[in-house]
């Protein structure tokens, strides 16, 4: 195996390595706004449950 391949066989570190802090927080603001609408979601198919 040689040298290139074995940074292909660790795709996390190259992943990472290109990351800066700004694209960690929006990321981050993603995932938050994600849950946001998976919350919602969850409550308003909750709340049809509860009905019927």
């Amino acid at each position: 195996m040689s040298g290139s391949e074995q940074v292909q066989a660790d795709p996390e570190a190259e992943t990472t390595a290109g990351m800066t802090e700004d694209d960690t927080v929006s990321v981050l603001e993603v995932l938050a706004e994600m849950q946001r609408i998976i919350d919602r979601h969850i409550e308003k198919t909750a709340g049809q449950q509860s009905e019927s």
